[in-house]
């Protein structure tokens, strides 16, 4: 019983998150690698931050991470700080955007 319930489950995940278009699909990841950064390493979101997803894909990337900076300036200014220039530049230059 344990087991199908099991499957049923990750059977209503599957199809909510093929239902989700890619933009949400990418915030959606970004947030959880970003909120595992307390228990994981955060090379992982570097590379994920500086890993090319497609240009509308990229800027929901960098436009997460930013909203996600706002609320923890001290882990957004040390993921910052290990990114490449190009990467960081464009960051900079979002976060001085009004939002």
């Amino acid at each position: 019983m344990k087991k199908i319930l099991i499957i049923v489950v990750i059977g209503v995940f599957i199809f909510i998150w093929s239902t989700f278009d890619a933009i949400t699909k990418v915030s959606i990841s970004t947030k959880i690698r970003l909120h595992t950064t307390y228990f994981l390493d955060e090379k992982i979101v570097i590379e994920w931050l500086e890993k090319y997803h497609g240009e509308a894909l990229n800027h929901q990337v960098m436009l997460t991470f930013i909203n996600w900076g706002l609320t923890n300036e001290d882990d957004f200014n040390r993921i910052l700080k290990e990114l490449n220039d190009e990467t960081g530049i464009r960051i900079k230059v979002l976060k001085n955007q009004k939002l």
